[in-house]
């Protein structure tokens, strides 16, 4: 059995790029977004070895999503078949095995990331209760700007987020959320969880990601930053979602840091600070 974990994030917030990053890990397995194992996990919490695994398997592949990991009912079915699972969370560990299936008996931690996990916390630890939690921070005002890119993007993809332009309400959501998340990692996982910035990781991916690894004694490897080539042959990031995470196809820019400067007028930015200035300042973010 691997190691697991998840990334937990605001929406907008780069956790599709610290997917990308981590899954060129030779022993990281980060599939695409599918929250099956959420979904699922009312009907087959009690599922064990004897119970039906197809009706499992075609509830997976009846999932929100998770034909953008391109893997049939097939395949799906031997792998689970051939790797003995005891409870639902191996079900879910060897279902994200199967993503990635060549590089499973090399893989010694599976990633689960999804940013609606904020509003389920406690479920997806009881699914997976030994999990390890890499929590994804970015400044509320770059979050915003990228929210306002959605609208200028004018998404008409079958997955397309939703955008708000609301400013003020993102940047109390955000500071809610945030908030909410360092709380629950604190009481419960302080031991096994990690909260890193994204304007850190895009300044500094090598020692972001090696403080990252050494939650599992794993050694940093500079082939990680070349996820952008990986994913632009084999589509990590599925070419449904791909509209809005274009940049996954790209090297890192430590540009983007305070890219809302030029994105968000001075009066906007001014009520974002009035709204969230004071968890932003916590978090050593300025306010010019």
């Amino acid at each position: 059995m691997a190691k697991r974990a998840f990334i937990l994030g605001y929406p907008r917030s780069g956790t599709s790029l610290l997917r990308l990053l981590l899954n060129e890990h030779s022993k990281i397995i980060a599939p695409p977004e599918c929250g099956y194992m959420q979904w699922l996990f009312r009907h087959f919490r009690n599922w064990v070895p004897g119970d039906s695994i197809d009706k499992f398997i075609s509830a997976v592949i009846a999932s929100r999503k998770f034909e953008t990991w391109d893997i049939s009912e097939d395949n799906l079915r031997d792998h689970l078949t051939r790797s003995n699972p005891q409870n639902y969370g191996d079900l879910c560990e060897h279902v994200h095995r199967s993503w990635k299936v060549n590089s499973s008996p090399n893989c010694r931690v599976i990633i689960d990331k999804n940013n609606y996990y904020i509003n389920h916390l406690d479920e997806i630890a009881e699914i997976w209760p030994d999990a390890f939690y890499i929590h994804l921070v970015r400044d509320c005002r770059g979050v915003i700007a990228s929210h306002k890119n959605l609208k200028d993007l004018k998404l008409s993809a079958k997955y397309a987020p939703k955008f708000s332009e609301n400013y003020t309400a993102l940047a109390n959501d955000w500071m809610q959320k945030i908030e909410q998340i360092e709380k629950w990692l604190k009481q419960h996982y302080a031991d096994r969880s990690i909260t890193i910035k994204y304007e850190d990781l895009i300044q500094n991916p090598d020692k972001v990601l090696a403080s990252v690894l050494s939650m599992w004694s794993f050694a940093y490897e500079t082939n990680m930053l070349d996820y952008f080539k990986s994913n632009a042959i084999h589509n990590n990031e599925p070419e449904a979602t791909i509209g809005w995470k274009h940049k996954t196809k790209e090297p890192i820019d430590p540009k983007n840091a305070k890219n809302y400067l030029n994105r968000l007028s001075a009066q906007k930015l001014e009520e974002i600070w009035n709204e969230a200035g004071t968890l932003l300042e916590k978090l050593n973010y300025k306010q010019s």
